[in-house]
């Protein structure tokens, strides 16, 4: 008889498994033996199944029966009592196994198990204790960046405006922090020589538009105040149903987040064409929206969250734009005849932000102001008929050109220029033309790279900063003693504290600072409210919980009353009060998404814009 199969305790009989060898003729048949039950060893080894080499028996043996396979390892091997059976030794009958206790079992392991064994323990801690000083190393980390070339967003090649913006100089530019001393600071590797553009070159007119519309003007970012308020028109304090009346729309823009600007009945507006890849600045009729002209000029440009995003600066005779890439171009603003261009990564060193320029020009007097921030000039003014350098302030900290864009600012009688440039350096030069261009002050108020709004000018000297990825507000004092000033920081407020924003400037009305906050804000992400800056940033009032617009939109203030355009599209009307968060209005005028574009009021006429569709909406009395 064969061994029992001890691997597989199946109900079913595994005799037919084993064939023994044909039987041989015996003389006589012994008595017939029964299947001994052998209980399950806990590990039966391979050698000791061995039915193939079973010796011959002098008679063929019966088949085992379906009862008498070995049990399941459930039965207990205390209570298999094998019946009796022929005694070891008899003809044809091979000797039972003898009997393993259950649960003694041996196992080895060699000398090379063991290494390979303590190697594999070796390698996990090695790479569990990598991982653990790699995450510590990424979270403790306040300038992940500085070891990185960064490459000109939607640029192709290698190398384009190949700068490390851990690179500084001697005064903190580039992005070291405060405590960063200006000796630790990389040297940026040369950048590649930027495309020949060629500025203004096309020229389209009679586009079947006229000059004409409402009185008013927003001629720059800002407005006219550079403070996103309009104070001087009477305004409707709620909507019909259905929303304000819509007058004129402007489809298919290229996508981007560029504001409009209007004056004297003409509305204007940078923009981009991706079939013709072409940069323009474009003029429209305020009165119906068609265009009137179109000045442009080839440029490639890949989408890079949009191709657009600054706000040109007009008066009656000039209209200046920023391009994405660093252009500025300078036209009649009647005719568009193009007076001049510059290109200022090429003619000025600048290296241009992430997501393309964003910093718009301001015009005073007969000059454009301008913040290269290139290798050698900070802040120019560049004569609007010429285009010839009138003033310029020397860059000997090396600052680099940032999101953010100059703001006019007069403290002590004296007029100057506030600008923010990247890591929160912030300067003051004199507007004045008997030292235009002086650097008056200099003061880090920010510890973060990418500086998006620009600096919010409060009374008496006082000026509010803020960013945003994490870079929280601080509030900065001016000061004036026997001519000289001094800026110093009063007090610094991370995004969770105070109020931050994201990309858009807040609006000061009544001593309070308003604003959308970003997601990095806790429990007041998306949320609107009101700051007091002379508490400490103490926040007043917020929307709340169910009242979240988003932390890319913009706001406007008008007659007493906010105009706030939500992620979902939506503009929002909210009344201007330092007590609490009292909502007039809503409605959905537009369809699309990405609303993050400056609005702009001329007169009674509201202009807001999604990614690519511009409306013009009548907000004036008599629409309720």
């Amino acid at each position: 008889m064969s061994d029992a199969k001890a691997e597989a305790p199946s109900t079913e009989s595994k005799a037919s498994d084993v064939k023994p060898p044909e039987p041989k003729p015996a003389e006589h048949k012994p008595a017939e033996a029964k299947p001994v039950e052998v209980a399950k060893p806990a590990e039966a080894k391979p050698a000791e199944v061995k039915a193939a080499e079973a010796k011959p028996a002098a008679a063929k043996p019966a088949p085992a029966p379906a009862a008498a396979a070995a049990k399941t390892p459930e039965s207990k091997p205390a209570e298999a009592k094998a019946p009796e059976g022929p005694k070891p030794g008899s003809v044809g009958v091979r000797a039972p196994a003898p009997k393993t206790q259950e649960g003694a079992v041996n196992i080895t392991i060699t000398a090379k198990a063991a290494m390979m064994m303590m190697g594999g323990l070796l390698m996990l801690v090695v790479l569990l204790g990598g991982t653990t000083v790699f995450l510590l190393v990424r979270l403790t980390d306040r300038h992940p960046l500085e070891r990185v070339a960064w490459q000109g967003p939607g640029q192709e090649g290698k190398g384009f405006a190949a700068a490390n913006p851990g690179a500084a100089g001697a005064a903190g530019a580039g992005h070291a922090s405060a405590e960063t001393p200006a000796t630790a600071a990389a040297e940026k590797p040369a950048a590649e020589a930027p495309e020949k553009v060629d500025i203004g070159l096309n020229f389209k007119e009679n586009l079947g538009g006229k000059a004409g519309g409402p009185t008013g003007s927003w001629p720059a970012f800002r407005g006219p105040k550079y403070d996103n308020i309009a104070t001087d028109v009477p305004l409707a304090n709620k909507w019909p149903k259905a929303g304000p009346p819509v007058k004129w729309t402007i489809p298919e823009l290229g996508e981007g987040y560029s504001g409009a600007a209007a004056l004297g009945g003409r509305m204007y507006l940078q923009d981009y064409d991706p079939k013709n890849k072409e940069e323009s600045l474009r003029c429209f009729s305020m009165e119906d929206g068609k265009e009137i002209w179109r000045r442009s000029y080839p440029l490639k440009i890949v989408n890079n969250h949009g191709f657009t995003r600054t706000v040109p600066a007009i008066n009656e005779k000039y209209a200046v734009s920023m391009g994405s890439k660093c252009h500025v171009m300078c036209v009649d603003a009647q005719t568009g005849a193009l007076k001049w261009g510059l290109d200022l990564m090429k003619d000025y060193g600048s290296k241009m932000p992430d997501w393309y320029t964003a910093q718009c020009p301001i015009i005073d007097g007969t000059n454009a102001i301008i913040a290269p921030g290139g290798k050698e000039v900070l802040i120019m003014g560049v004569d609007l008929e010429s285009g010839k350098i009138v003033w310029k302030t020397p860059n000997p900290g090396k600052l680099d050109m940032s999101h953010s864009s100059v703001t006019p600012i007069t403290f002590k009688g004296k007029k100057m220029y506030a600008y923010c440039a990247e890591w929160g350096k912030m300067v003051g030069v004199s507007a004045e033309p008997a030292d235009a261009g002086t650097l008056l002050w200099e003061v880090v108020c920010l510890d973060k790279q990418v500086i998006a709004p620009s600096p919010l000018i409060l009374d008496d000297g006082y000026i509010f900063m803020t960013a945003g990825y994490q870079g929280g507000s601080s509030l900065v004092q001016l000061t004036e003693a026997g001519g000289k000033f001094e800026a110093k920081v009063l007090w610094k407020l991370d995004e969770k504290e105070g109020l931050s924003c994201e990309q858009q400037t807040p609006v000061y009305y009544n001593k309070h600072i308003y604003a959308l906050l970003p997601d990095s804000s806790g429990g007041r992400k998306q949320q609107l409210v009101c700051m007091n800056p002379y508490d400490k940033g103490k926040i007043i009032w917020e929307s709340g919980k169910e009242k979240r617009f988003g932390q890319y939109e913009p706001i406007l203030l008008a007659d007493g009353k906010f105009f706030v355009l939500g992620k979902d599209c939506a503009l929002t009307l909210v009344k201007a009060s330092t007590q609490k968060y009292e909502e007039l209005g809503q409605c959905k005028i537009l369809q699309g998404h990405d609303a993050w574009a400056p609005i702009a009021l001329v007169g009674d006429r509201l202009l807001i814009r999604d990614s690519k569709v511009l409306v013009c909406l009548d907000v004036g009395k008599g629409i309720e």
